[in-house]
């Protein structure tokens, strides 16, 4: 039985070519050669353009939602091939590098909208770990206190632990009375733990 070949026109160089009917209806055929699919791989105008189809662009002011893959941590994850290499990164920072060009070491790239899938570059500002931690808690996202999920204290403990402090009572003592351990009210005592709360 004589085969059926279908003629396309390569997606990168734009020549014709001719590919059997049952390789062009299983999805192949975008690509004249392993050359062209290569180069187009390769070819940075044609990242950027794979990697813009990926997002939601809206005005400057919102925000541009990531919609291909995600990292386990929420944010969003770009691929892309160069030298034969396959290359992961974050999708904001691919954004950033394409907008305003490298990043210097030690710096990463944060989010003023506080929204892991946007890669909006006008929402996207550089800083080191520590700034990011400070906006973090500036913007109420740390978890502290009562709320964070390893919390054994609570507030009226840890007011206790304070005023039977300042009444004399020792630290074991206190521990005790409280069914704590005695790391924990050195902790607060000594202002490492429960900084913000005062009797």
């Amino acid at each position: 039985m004589p085969r059926t070949m279908v003629t396309l026109r390569c997606s990168y160089c734009k020549n014709l070519f001719e590919i059997e009917e049952c390789e062009f209806n299983r999805g192949g055929g975008k690509y004249c050669s392993q050359k062209c699919f290569s180069d187009y791989c390769r070819d940075p105008n044609t990242i950027k353009k794979r990697f813009w189809a990926f997002i939601k662009i809206g005005k400057k002011k919102d925000c541009w939602v990531w919609t291909g893959g995600f990292r386990t941590d929420g944010y969003g994850l770009f691929g892309y091939r160069i030298d034969g290499k396959t290359k992961l990164i974050s999708a904001h920072k691919f954004s950033y590098i394409i907008y305003y060009g490298k990043i210097r070491d030690g710096l990463f790239v944060l989010h003023d909208c506080d929204n892991k899938a946007c890669c909006n570059p006008h929402h996207l500002f550089l800083g080191t770990q520590q700034d990011n931690m400070d906006d973090k808690v500036l913007k109420g996202r740390q978890s502290c206190g009562e709320k964070h999920y390893k919390a054994i204290l609570t507030v009226k403990k840890v007011q206790k632990i304070l005023l039977l402090r300042r009444l004399g009572f020792h630290k074991r003592d206190i521990a005790n009375m409280l069914n704590i351990s005695i790391s924990r009210v050195y902790a607060v005592l000594g202002r490492h733990a429960w900084k913000s709360v005062k009797i």
